[in-house]
């Protein structure tokens, strides 16, 4: 597993979404990738209640691609 520990390497909520349709991506071997379902969930600021954006729900196949190829 990776730990970032420094937050500027890691990009901004925007910059991930950014040609995924407001969708944040799921990541494998360091890069965003698009599943193969099209299933999305609300994510939501804890501060406000509003949905902020959506999140990429995974298939099982997208969850063994990546636990693939972390093996």
């Amino acid at each position: 597993m990776t730990t970032i520990s420094d937050p500027e390497a890691v990009p901004a909520a925007a910059e991930q979404v950014r040609g995924t349709g407001g969708v944040l991506p799921h990541w494998k071997d360091g890069a965003s990738f698009v599943g193969t379902s099209s299933r999305t969930a609300p994510v939501y600021d804890p501060a406000t209640g509003q949905v902020t954006k959506q999140v990429a729900l995974a298939s099982e196949a997208d969850a063994d691609a990546v636990i693939a190829s972390a093996a």
